[in-house]
């Protein structure tokens, strides 16, 4: 089990992690241009003998040579600070808990354990969760982090049922990493200003729990107190049970979640999915130079229809252990 902060920082980002990075960036930078020239060696031959076929002589072949590594490490040099890392599509069914009938100001219905009353959702119990709908032209209840519903993990004092869960079971990739993410709040509400709540967050085996300081409840619309809770994990199978948990043990004034997501996590420049990007990739985007065959249209990192400097800047920038 790992236990995180409210910030929500993976275990990812400790500071040996950070440390090999940058190293592994300093090396990059000093052995840049010995590494283009290995890669473009293991795939040269493939571009000479299309080029060379174009031009028909070996003089024309060379200029290509040294005209293209001339421009792909000038654009690698001016671009190098793109991001490191891109994200696909939304897992999560209704991961912002919309649906069901609307009340009015701020009401709630209380599905138990078992129900699948919230669109995608089980509740896991023991006992039941509040699904909250607010009416933001009222300050009777805190605001949503989006949409018109939340969920309360703390059972409602009418039914005197303490802290609970809900649950959904995504499709995934085993080996396949993935970000997880959740806006959290501690309700204030029975609940002294400045006790600590702890949500459980858990993805298969993986299990974070975060801490969360109570503050006075909003009064109006938008609400600053929703923290986004955060975390990856590598799925082990086919398909991955999700389960957000309130370990506050009380019946009510619990946790608050809203705006659930996730997302398998896609490494810019890792073209041949080895969780690195290393000379393989390099040496692939070389060869691929262009327009990007069929075979390897992930040597098109920017997805803009052509493999050149941009790519190579995307993938030069992320070089090392995918995050």
């Amino acid at each position: 089990m790992r236990l995180a902060g409210a910030s929500g920082i993976p275990d990812g980002n400790s500071p040996t992690n950070r440390d090999s990075y940058s190293k592994s960036r300093v090396a990059l930078i000093r052995f840049a241009p010995l590494l283009l020239f290995a890669a473009f060696l293991a795939g040269h031959a493939v571009i000479g003998r299309s080029r060379a076929r174009v031009a028909g002589t070996e003089e024309n072949q060379m200029r290509f040579v040294t005209t293209t590594l001339a421009a792909t490490l000038a654009t690698a040099v001016a671009t190098a600070a793109i991001g490191s890392a891109v994200h696909a599509q939304e897992l999560f069914q209704n991961g912002s808990f919309e649906g069901g009938v609307s009340f009015v100001a701020c009401g709630w219905d209380n599905p138990t354990t078992g129900s699948t009353m919230i669109p995608g959702w089980v509740v896991t119990g023991p006992f039941n969760v509040d699904w909250v709908v607010i009416d933001p032209s009222t300050t009777s209840c805190p605001c949503s982090h989006g949409g018109s519903r939340y969920i309360d993990l703390n059972g409602s004092l009418t039914t005197t049922a303490p802290a609970s869960a809900i649950a959904q079971t995504v499709a995934t990739t085993a080996g396949k990493r993935y970000q997880l993410s959740v806006f959290a709040m501690a309700n204030s509400s029975y609940t002294s200003i400045g006790t600590i709540k702890q949500l459980r967050v858990s993805a298969g085996q993986d299990v974070t729990e975060f801490d969360l300081v109570t503050f006075e409840n909003c009064v109006g619309c938008p609400c600053a107190n929703w923290q986004q809770m955060t975390m990856t994990f590598v799925a082990t199978a086919s398909a991955t049970d999700i389960e957000f948990r309130s370990l506050f043990p009380n019946n009510a004034g619990g946790i608050f979640i809203d705006s659930a997501s996730i997302r398998p996590v896609i490494c810019a420049g890792d073209v041949d999915d080895s969780s690195w990007v290393d000379v393989t990739d390099l040496a692939i985007v070389l060869q691929n130079w262009g327009v990007p065959s069929a075979k390897q249209p992930r040597s098109d990192i920017t997805l803009d229809g052509a493999v050149d400097g941009n790519d190579l800047a995307i993938l030069l920038s992320n070089w090392g252990a995918c995050p």
